[in-house]
């Protein structure tokens, strides 16, 4: 018998757990949610836990009770993306990290696994006539949590208190699928909104889509260098709805023209107000799709470039982000802007879709460092900046937010820094 539990155990390793380690799951978790908050992404965790499990082994043997495991497992790893990450976690639970997924997106997902399991259960002679079965948790970023550990433990949270709390519909609400209960956590931390595309053409007809501006410091001197123009949107009601909300639909959208064209004339607008000398340089995202605009008409682009105030007082940054554009493409744009006398910064530099391929094509003016090596990768961090600045580049280092932060650009010695140490995104200068 001890024979026979050792081998279903090995058995058992390799089919529930997909990821090696507890501590390689939750660090793959942290790191995904880094991610989707630099990508303004949802991503939602998922928890499995198989009802009174140390029951079924009294009743059963450990035996079976591994069996029941490993059949969730089976129909987890039937039921799951190729992009999804799932792990055992502890006890009779698994976790699954869901990226790019909201509780919506969770919901469905979890329905899977349970119809897969229930029907897989079903054909296991010993368990025909037993009422099997798993509940579940929910909890996503941004609205549950601001942290991978956060998220995570108002997930379990739920789960331990969902024979006890009183549900209601617009807070935990459970979801009964035969005896398998779905709980989503009711630690909300942000509004929940549905945009559409007539919404974000009303509030821009409104001026309730406006512009707000975080300070740019050149490090040496500590003066402001410039500002980059983010965007907020106010809803009708009056809440500030988060720019993860909507930035995706406009850059999925045919509204994205439009867009850059109201964020640039905003934005101008302000900052012919200042009464500054010199002018400090405004810095624009520019979405590689408006390409397409240069390609097709020139005409109608420069009309609106013309109207800044001075090209020298403008650069746009080329984002690493979501482009799918070829190097050409991608060169021909950097070419236009350049000739009319933009400045060119490349944006999340180092994730991604970087490469020094399309470094050497942009040649921008200044490279910006993504704030995901300051909260995960500092020692590749310093490693960059150095070959970036023996290659000639000023380089930019964002997401500076704490007093520890700031020191260690003492060592890093960047051209610039951007982060809620030196300000926050104002509407107003």
């Amino acid at each position: 018998m001890k024979k026979d539990r050792m081998s279903l155990s090995l058995l058992a390793l390799y089919k529930e757990t997909f990821i090696s380690s507890i501590e390689c799951l939750e660090e793959i978790g942290r790191k995904l949610v880094a991610y989707s908050e630099r990508e303004n992404k949802h991503l939602s965790l998922l928890i499995l836990d198989i009802d009174n499990l140390r029951g079924i082994n009294k009743k059963f043997g450990y035996e079976k009770g591994n069996e029941v495991l490993i059949t969730l497992a089976d129909s987890m790893e039937e039921s799951l993306r190729k992009s999804d990450i799932a792990g055992k976690y502890e006890g009779g639970s698994f976790l699954v990290i869901l990226p790019n997924t909201d509780i919506s997106g969770a919901l469905k997902v979890e329905e899977r696994i349970r119809k897969t399991f229930n029907d897989k259960i079903k054909e296991k002679k010993d368990f025909k006539d037993e009422n099997i079965t798993f509940s579940a948790a929910i909890a996503s970023f941004p609205e549950h949590g601001d942290t991978f550990d956060e998220i995570l433990n108002n997930a379990f949270s739920c789960l331990k208190k969902e024979s006890t709390v009183d549900l209601s519909c617009t807070k935990e609400t459970p979801i009964i699928y035969n005896s398998n209960k779905v709980v989503i956590c009711n630690l909300m931390k942000k509004n929940k909104f549905s945009i559409g595309i007539s919404d974000l053409v009303k509030a821009m007809e409104d001026k309730r889509l406006f512009p707000v501006f975080q300070k740019i410091v050149d490090f040496k001197t500590k003066k402001i260098y410039g500002y980059e123009v983010l965007m907020r949107l106010i809803s009708e009601s009056g809440e500030i709805i988060p720019a993860y909300v909507f930035i995706d639909l406009i850059y999925s959208s045919n509204i994205i023209y439009a867009f850059e064209e109201y964020v640039i004339d905003m934005a101008i607008k302000k900052i012919r107000n200042l009464d500054i000398t010199p002018r400090p340089k405004l810095f624009i995202n520019m979405p590689l799709r408006i390409v397409n605009i240069f390609k097709k008409n020139k005409k109608r682009m420069k009309c609106i470039l013309e109207d800044m105030v001075n090209y020298q007082d403008v650069v746009f940054e080329i984002s690493e982000r979501k482009e799918k554009e070829p190097l050409e493409s991608i060169g021909y744009l950097v070419n236009e802007l350049k000739s009319l006398g933009f400045g060119i910064a490349l944006d999340d530099f180092g994730t991604e879709n970087s490469s020094f391929q399309k470094l050497n094509i942009i040649k921008p003016d200044i490279v910006k460092l993504d704030k995901f090596f300051l909260r995960e990768g500092k020692d590749m961090l310093l490693w960059l900046a150095e070959g970036l600045k023996s290659s000639g580049y000023k380089i930019l280092v964002e997401g500076v937010e704490t007093e520890e932060d700031a020191k260690y650009m003492e060592e890093i010695q960047p051209d610039f820094v951007q982060g809620f140490y030196y300000g926050r995104p104002v509407e107003d200068f």
